[in-house]
């Protein structure tokens, strides 16, 4: 059972998925490159700062998704005791394949949740953002039981469904049904 997690990031999805661990009792601990973020999330009693002193049963890396792997980078190192690793990024082959490099992928499971609006930010995010939205779960070739079931319970609390998916299929499904008809309604936008 999770009882604390880390959550870098604390914009739409990582602030929204804050408040929604809070409000299931949780133990929330925030990191943000915005201190407004973090202090807000303080101030409302929905996280304490992130120092890496308290014990975490999950770490959650909400930022974008090349700033995930550079940031799983920095904090391989720091994650001893963590029983789940995660990010919630929209491409999830790159993530996936860094934590494998780093020996990390026992613990980690790929997730991103098919959610969210074009707003950003901690004053975007908002409690029952997940509920009943899909999120698809990319485990690592080496990823264990206890992980897994890990990423299930975490987004199953915030009301979520999970799927699991290959890193590589998630990829490639995506690349149709969102990323490239986003690409398409963007050019045309500019044209």
């Amino acid at each position: 059972m999770i009882e604390s997690a880390a959550i870098l990031g604390l914009g739409l999805i990582g602030g929204s998925l804050a408040r929604d661990l809070a409000a299931n009792g949780v133990r929330v601990f925030a990191g943000d490159r915005d201190e407004a973020a973090v202090r807000a999330a303080a101030e409302q009693g929905i996280a304490r700062p992130l120092t890496w002193n308290e014990p975490m049963d999950v770490v959650v890396l909400a930022v974008p998704v090349v700033a995930a792997r550079e940031l799983l980078r920095e904090l391989a190192g720091r994650m001893e005791g963590v029983r789940l690793i995660t990010d919630a990024g929209s491409t999830k082959r790159s993530i996936v394949d860094a934590a494998e490099q780093m020996g990390i992928g026992a613990r980690f499971v790929g997730s991103h949740p098919l959610a969210g609006d074009h707003r950003s930010g901690w004053d975007a995010s908002r409690a029952g953002l997940f509920e009943g939205a899909r999120v698809y779960l990319s485990p690592s070739p080496s990823t264990d039981a206890d992980a897994l079931e890990l990423a299930r319970e975490l987004w199953t609390r915030v009301g979520a469904v999970p799927e699991v998916m290959d890193a590589v299929e998630h990829d490639r499904r995506l690349a149709w049904t969102s990323h490239l008809p986003q690409a398409a309604s963007t050019a045309l936008a500019r044209a």
